[in-house]
C-alpha cells in the first residue's frame, strides 16, 4: 500500500491526536501529583502554625497571669461621691481584724461599667507584695456575712475555663 499525501496528512493528524491525548493524560497526572504535594505541605504548615499559635497563646496567658499575681478583685462596694478606694479597703480589712495598711496596697481603682452614674462595685487592688495579697485571700471567708466578695484577678482565658 502506498501512502498518498492525503494518507500521510491523515496519519500525521492521527499521530498528533494520539500524542496530544497521551501528553494531556501525562500532564494531568503530573498536575494531580503536584497538587496533592502542595495540599499536603499546606496542611502540614497549617498544623505547625496552629501549634505555634497555641504555644504563643499559652505563653501570653502565663505572662498576663504573672502580671496579675499581686492583684485581687473586690466585689460589692457601691461607689460613693468623694470616696478613696484605698481607704475603703483598709477600713473593710480593719472591720474584720485583718492587718492591712497603705504600704500594703500599691494601687487600687474601680473597674467595670458605669450604670446610673455608678460603677458595678468592682475594685482592682494591686498589692505591694504577694504576701499582702495572700493575707487577704486567707481571710476572705470573714466577709461571708457582708456584701463584699474577694476574688482572684485572672485572665479571660482562665476565667472562661472556670465557668
Amino acid at each position: 500500500m502506498r501512502f498518498t499525501r492525503e494518507n500521510r496528512a491523515e496519519v500525521r493528524d492521527i499521530v498528533r491526536d494520539v500524542v496530544m491525548e497521551i501528553l494531556d493524560a501525562y500532564l494531568d497526572r503530573i498536575a494531580e501529583k503536584v497538587m496533592e504535594k502542595i495540599k499536603t505541605n499546606i496542611e502540614e504548615n497549617m498544623k505547625q502554625d496552629e501549634d505555634s499559635l497555641k504555644k504563643l497563646e499559652n505563653k501570653m496567658d502565663l505572662l498576663e497571669q504573672s502580671n496579675k499575681s499581686r492583684n485581687l478583685i473586690i466585689f460589692g462596694f457601691l461607689e460613693s461621691q468623694g470616696e478613696t478606694v484605698e481607704k475603703k479597703i483598709i477600713s473593710m480589712c480593719s472591720d474584720e481584724n485583718i492587718n492591712m495598711n497603705n504600704e500594703g496596697i500599691f494601687s487600687s481603682y474601680r473597674v467595670g461599667r458605669v450604670r446610673n452614674g455608678n460603677r458595678d462595685g468592682l475594685i482592682l487592688v494591686k498589692f505591694s507584695s504577694e504576701k499582702q495579697r495572700e493575707c487577704l485571700m486567707l481571710h476572705k471567708k470573714r466577709f461571708v456575712n457582708t456584701k463584699v466578695t474577694v476574688g482572684e484577678d485572672i485572665t479571660k482565658k482562665r476565667n472562661d475555663i472556670f465557668k
